[in-house]
């Protein structure tokens, strides 16, 4: 909000709220001038405070929804019996060309070794990334093949 007289309107119209009646009656005594001033009525005010709460509606279901959506694709990718390997790599971008890591954390998914729910997630999300890891994510994964080739003896493509 930039203009300034519409901000003077928004803090006269909290002043409505004051528990000082001379305030209170000051205040409601200059927001006419200032409504007019801006090509306002107290109706333009009603309708917004309407509006407002039509949106905040709207945004409460699309939310429900979203969440909704977000839980069906979990259920969805984890009802896999592989812990959502084989779903991930279906639902991956191929548009994009895929990382060393991408490569090397859909190997460890397929090798259909027993990772934590967390280890799972998360080479899943390596999985279908297709930008550079953060050092963090790069050292986990590195991790995880460097145990796995020890454990297996197989070595990750290249």
């Amino acid at each position: 909000m930039a203009d300034p007289d519409m901000e003077r309107l928004v803090v006269m119209i909290g002043m409505l709220g004051s528990f000082h009646e001379g305030e209170r009656l000051n205040t409601l005594g200059k927001i006419p001038s200032l409504l007019k001033k801006l090509g306002l009525s107290w109706t333009d005010i009603g309708l917004a405070l309407t509006q407002r709460e039509k949106l905040l509606a709207a945004a409460k279901q699309l939310q429900a929804e979203r969440d909704a959506a977000l839980h069906e694709a979990a259920r969805l990718k984890h009802s896999n019996s592989d812990g959502g390997g084989a779903l991930a790599q279906a639902w991956t971008d191929t548009s994009t060309p895929r990382t060393v890591e991408s490569r090397h954390a859909a190997w460890l998914l397929g090798l259909g070794r027993h990772f934590t729910q967390k280890e799972t997630d998360f080479l899943n999300s390596c999985a279908r990334r297709r930008g550079p890891l953060s050092p963090a994510q790069r050292d986990w994964l590195s991790d995880l093949v460097r145990t796995t080739v020890a454990r297996t003896g197989q070595a990750p493509p290249p």
